[in-house]
């Protein structure tokens, strides 16, 4: 081996992130060269054994936000989930399917679909109904009359009108059950899959309940449910296009650390978190992604009921290549971009688009196998009229298809005309112009609801508890993106992106309020995101992320070391205790020493960091220096274990029977604190907070486990560490057990107050609109008493 194979990996160059660290002298620098490293001595090229690789690639998982090797969650918070989505399940299947059948009238553009959907059901194409009023009216009788042999000019793809005929196959055409079965159970399913999606990305099973309730919930989800149109099948095939694209990045991440982990390196970083090189500057190849297959086949359907689901194959895609570049860039890869581009972003796109292209062209097969569909002969009157046809030589069912789809791209772009309740895309996220499906006046509705005057009215305005939260939560969901660079906070932005965005090009267009629906799946996700940061109860991204809290809008705090001693007595004390554990869970307790913010220069005579076989070694939580003293001059020599006592110190009479860090008694405990502190007792950050003789007595060995602060050395790093307080009168005290970052976090009972509260505060608004969600019959001064904004009216 070459002498440059054998220089340590601190000297190999800049890029080995183990390199050697300013603060060491020079004489240091060359006893490292003289003494290389044990790793410096391998080949680079080799892999590691067996044992470290399957230890590096789990290190590798946790930085990647997956699950160590074969780790599941807890048997009983898995069944909690799905216990929680169960319950979901069940308010959704009761709001949507309760009375269905009314009312028993075609409402809004069910006039389009559900005819739509029975000529198909009939014919294998959409006919032509003959008269508007006529044909709804004869139709609600069971005369099918109108409906005509020529071939019916739509605007849509076929694959969602063929899901709503498999309704009316399975129970009849004649009532609204078989109308809008589809969209009913459909409307179920996303509610079980959001909660599905939540306890995957939250690991909670409280948040997955939460958000399985405010989908099932929304007034604009229950209408659209209840109403025999479009766009609940493409939200429900978007949806599960997210779910899909969720599970590949699990699995692609997956594939990449254990590819890594087992692969060759160039070089081994000796820093704590950093990731080793691997010796092929691109990294491993990612080979067969079948959860990106299954996300495009998805999303090629979403096309073929809408076209809006473009959109999402875009974003979607984007947001899948960019979690490879980042996954490359964490595992340590030199030239991740364009590693992340050849490697990963090519493969992805020729998985992606043509998958969505083939499941798109498969939901028109109805349509190629009968030649009596409109438009297909739409090739063989252009070539009679001279036209040049878009392929030339090939089918005319496929220059038909080309052509048609032109006709169907000029409709949609130049859709202006004027309608009462259209909207803009800015007024869609605070349901500031919902839309009137269904309407029965004074003098047409029933008079059931006990009162002079009574009316029935359908309105697809969501639950403002849930849109008008979620919009303060979407700037919750965008610090954490930005500032925390939280994949589910980007995730959650990319259902906004694909769904809601594009709309702003479309502003010249007509387009109403309930095309909202498509992105309400990532309003709830987004409003549970906030919620669980809110009350700190949303699982860790990844191994090296802090666990998220309000505290992340206002930028840093100071760490504080918690001491076993009583909380303190002062009502000040209490309040500023109050606020730490409301906001950064980490409450300052009497005796604890605040902690400078990074980059304070400490002083000379300030405590040394702690040494590589600390506490922070064995327990990633833990603090990882001492507590800086330079504030607390006085105290310096007194907190000090080691500190030689002063010359004019007298002997306490107690101090052979009472060691440093033990109990002591109230007399030497008072004489402790009046010569460490100042005159001042509310400029001493150490007196005002330190506990009486007699209370810290009373702690002894019954205090609490919590961390400490600066004491002697720690052990040898094969004792456990042990904590120690500045503070005599608490005893040595062992560090407590950790969990792993990936264990959700433990329940607080203000947390789970709190995701109550927000969940009656969303349970009583539905109560109150669920009559205007589904017609019923109500009086005219209750339904005004909804009218929050002249706009809704």
């Amino acid at each position: 081996m070459s002498e440059k194979d054998t220089t340590p990996s601190s000297q190999q160059g800049e890029n080995d992130p183990g390199q050697t660290h300013p603060a060491q002298g020079p004489a240091q620098a060359v006893k490292q060269k003289r003494r290389p490293s044990p790793d410096s001595q391998r080949d680079p090229g080799m892999p590691l054994e067996a044992k470290d690789a399957e230890a590096y690639e789990n290190d590798l998982r946790g930085r990647l936000g997956l699950l160590p090797i074969g780790v599941k969650l807890p048997l009983k918070i898995r069944r909690q989930g799905w216990i929680a989505a169960g319950i979901a399940a069940l308010a959704a299947f009761v709001t949507r399917f309760w009375n269905l059948n009314h009312p028993h009238a075609i409402i809004f553009d069910e006039t389009y679909y559900v005819k739509g959907a029975f000529s198909l059901l009939r014919k294998g194409y959409e006919g032509t109904w003959e008269g508007a009023e006529k044909a709804n009216e004869l139709f609600l009788k069971g005369d099918y009359s109108a409906l005509k042999d020529s071939a019916d000019k739509v605007v849509h793809p076929p694959l969602g009108k063929w899901i709503m005929a498999a309704g009316q196959w399975m129970f009849g055409s004649d009532n609204g059950v078989g109308w809008r079965f589809s969209t009913a159970i459909v409307g179920v399913l996303a509610v079980i899959l959001v909660a599905r999606i939540a306890m995957r990305m939250f690991r909670s099973p409280l948040l997955a309940g939460f958000a399985g309730i405010a989908m099932a919930l929304d007034g604009m989800g229950i209408v659209m449910s209840r109403t025999g149109i479009l766009d609940n099948i493409l939200a429900y095939f978007v949806l599960l296009g997210f779910w899909a694209l969720l599970l590949d990045r699990e699995h692609s991440r997956a594939k990449l650390a254990k590819r890594v982990a087992r692969g060759g390196f160039r070089s081994l970083s000796r820093a704590p978190g950093a990731p080793h090189v691997p010796a092929d500057p691109w990294g491993p190849r990612v080979v067969g992604r079948p959860w990106l297959l299954a996300a495009g086949i998805f999303l090629g359907f979403a096309g073929g009921v809408k076209w809006s689901a473009i959109y999402a194959v875009a974003v979607f895609g984007l947001a899948a290549f960019a979690w490879s570049l980042s996954a490359r860039r964490i595992a340590g890869v030199r030239l991740w971009f364009g590693a992340g581009v050849f490697r990963d972003g090519l493969p992805a796109f020729f998985t992606l688009v043509p998958a969505a292209v083939a499941a798109y062209l498969a939901a028109w097969i109805p349509w190629f196998a009968d030649s009596r569909s409109w438009g297909r002969q739409l090739a063989k009157e252009a070539a009679e009229r001279g036209e040049d046809l878009p392929l030339t030589g090939a089918p005319d069912a496929v220059n038909s298809f080309i052509l048609y789809h032109k006709d169907m791209w000029h409709f949609h772009h130049t859709l202006s005309s004027h309608h009462d309740y259209q909207s803009q895309m800015w007024d869609w996220i605070i349901q500031r112009r919902p839309v009137s499906f269904y309407w029965l006046g004074t003098d047409k509705a029933p008079n059931k609801c006990g009162a002079h005057s009574c009316v029935e009215a359908i309105t697809s305005i969501g639950n403002v508890a849930v849109w008008w939260l979620g919009l303060a939560a979407l700037i919750v969901v965008v610090l954490a993106a930005f500032k925390h660079r939280d994949w589910r906070a980007w995730a959650i932005l990319a259902g906004y992106g694909a769904m809601w965005v594009p709309w702003i090009s479309y502003t010249n267009r007509t387009i109403f309020q309930f095309y909202a629906v498509a992105f309400l799946p990532y309003v709830v996700l987004a409003l549970t995101f906030a919620v669980g940061v809110a009350e700190q109860i949303v699982g860790r991204a990844h191994s090296g992320q802090p666990r998220l809290s309000f505290g992340f809008i206002s930028g840093p705090t100071r760490p504080v070391r918690r001491q076993s001693v009583p909380l303190p007595a002062g009502a000040r004390s209490q309040l500023r205790n109050a606020i730490a554990v409301r906001f950064d869970d980490e409450p300052l307790p009497p005796g604890a020493i605040p902690q400078p913010l990074p980059g304070t220069p400490r002083a000379p005579n300030a405590t040394p960091t702690l040494p590589p076989n600390s506490a922070a070694q064995y327990f990633p939580g833990a603090p990882a220096a001492f507590p800086n003293t330079e504030a607390f001059p006085s105290n310096a020599e007194t907190l000090s274990p080691n500190a030689a006592p002063a010359s004019n110190a007298a002997p306490s009479p107690n101090a052979a029977a009472h060691p440093p860090n033990t109990a002591t008694p109230p007399s030497d405990t008072k004489a402790f604190s009046s010569g460490a502190v100042s005159s001042h007792p509310e400029h001493n950050q150490t007196n005002r907070f330190e506990p009486s003789a007699g209370e810290a007595i009373a702690a002894g060995a019954d205090a609490p486990l919590s961390w400490h602060a600066p004491g002697p050395p720690p052990p040898a790093p094969d004792v456990p560490p042990e904590f120690h307080s500045p503070n005599p009168a608490v005893p040595y005290v062992a560090a407590p057990p950790q969990k792993q970052w990936w264990e959700p976090p433990a329940r607080r009972r203000t947390g789970v107050f709190f995701v109550g509260l927000v969940t009656a505060v969303i349970v009583a608004a539905a109560a109150f609109w669920y009559p205007l969600w589904t017609g019923q019959n109500i009086s005219h001064s209750f339904w005004q008493l909804h009218m929050w904004l002249p706009s809704w009216i």
